[in-house]
């Protein structure tokens, strides 16, 4: 396996963020207006996209698999409430475990980015 450069491993992070950043606007709009077939489908999107950015950094691999079960666990949760045609009192517990690995997953990217420009820069030796 070659090695990545600290700049590569900062694009990367960078990519990731801003998809995570996508996404969770994404998930917050699909929320508040369930069930919304559209919205729903634009999170299915941005979930690819987190998905395919964190392919590329294994070493993040258990933060985006947490996020996976959480972006799962959420979605049925609201599956299960589209009857009521709001999220019911049951998907709360899943929103803010949810908002917890969207929080996790982007600490750990700008842990990244912190100490790829730490080491580029001439003052982090």
């Amino acid at each position: 396996m070659t090695p990545v450069s600290d700049s590569s491993l900062n694009a990367l992070a960078t990519d990731l963020a801003t998809a995570l950043d996508r996404y969770e606007q994404d998930v917050e709009d699909l929320v508040r207006a369930w069930p919304d077939a559209e919205r729903y489908r634009r999170v299915t999107e941005s979930m690819e996209r987190v998905r395919a950015c964190s392919a590329l950094l294994p070493r993040l691999s258990v933060r985006c698999v947490e996020l996976l079960i959480a972006h799962a666990e959420l979605m049925q949760g609201l599956w299960d409430s589209r009857e009521a045609r709001q999220p019911t009192e049951a998907v709360w517990p899943a929103v803010e475990q949810h908002r917890s690995c969207i929080f996790a997953l982007r600490e750990a990217c700008l842990t990244i980015m912190a100490a790829t420009h730490r080491c580029g820069h001439p003052s982090g030796a």
